[in-house]
């Protein structure tokens, strides 16, 4: 076995520890509720305490390089397809409370408000807290040596739950290929999991890309978040302008 994983230096550190996931979680429970370029999501209930869970499962196909993405919940089970071996990471995590898809619409609903129609101050205040938590975590992904590109940011992929730390933001369907020390990267394959809306430029034409690619999807996930349209927002704000300056001139 240790002879198959050479190829996987990121793995060494996971235990093997095959048919855990049958095991260790009712298998009538077990719920598909994400699926993504890198694999599925599956809600769990743990036999010993009961509690909901979330498990990623990845299937490794190539050297997708998951530094930085797993954690002490995490193992491998390998099975064999004909000759061929086949890894799979299982990744647990806390069940969150709901996407930030969902938070939109709840604050749509609670403020009675329909789309790219202004939200309140509280609701200003909410969006604002959330969006600080959400450039926090890019941040942290794009400050990595190398940098790692989320590659398919959107509100279905930011997960909202609470925890000790004062925190409410974590991201999901993470594309975990890290990325090389130049400003640019080569298209690929990868980017074909990313949801029109909120693709860059650079994505659809095939171009080299880096880091602001990302935040380009953010632009598109901002424009939700605080429920207006850039373009309506500059609209409004010249008919204000031009309404203040014929106040002016009158007076």
């Amino acid at each position: 076995m240790a002879s198959d994983l050479e190829d996987y230096p990121e793995l060494s550190d996971l235990f093997v520890q095959s048919e855990r996931m049958s095991s260790e979680f009712h298998s009538n429970t077990q719920q598909l509720i994400r699926e993504g370029y890198f694999g599925q999501v599956f809600k769990v209930t743990n036999i010993l305490d009961g509690n909901d869970y979330v498990v990623n499962i990845i299937t490794i196909k190539e050297n997708i390089g998951l530094t930085g993405t797993l954690r002490e919940s995490s193992w491998l089970e390998t099975s064999h397809k004909g000759k061929d071996l086949v890894l799979t990471v299982h990744i647990q995590m806390d069940l969150w409370w709901f996407t930030l898809e969902e938070a939109i619409h709840k604050m749509r609903t609670h403020f009675d408000r329909q789309v790219n129609q202004f939200l309140p101050t509280l609701g200003y205040y909410m969006a604002s807290e959330l969006f600080v938590e959400i450039l926090e975590a890019i941040d942290y992904l794009h400050s990595r040596e190398p940098p790692i590109m989320h590659r398919d940011i959107q509100p279905k992929n930011i997960l909202i739950k609470g925890s000790p730390y004062g925190k409410f933001v974590k991201l999901a369907d993470l594309d975990p290929v890290p990325g090389h020390l130049k400003e640019y990267w080569a298209h690929t394959s990868h980017a074909s999991g990313c949801t029109d809306n909120y693709m860059a430029p650079e994505f659809r034409v095939s171009r080299y890309y880096g880091t602001k690619a990302d935040m380009y999807s953010i632009g598109a996930t901002v424009n939700e978040l605080f429920n207006f349209d850039q373009y309506s927002l500059f609209l409004s704000l010249s008919h204000c302008r031009v309404v203040h300056n014929q106040r002016m001139i009158t007076t």
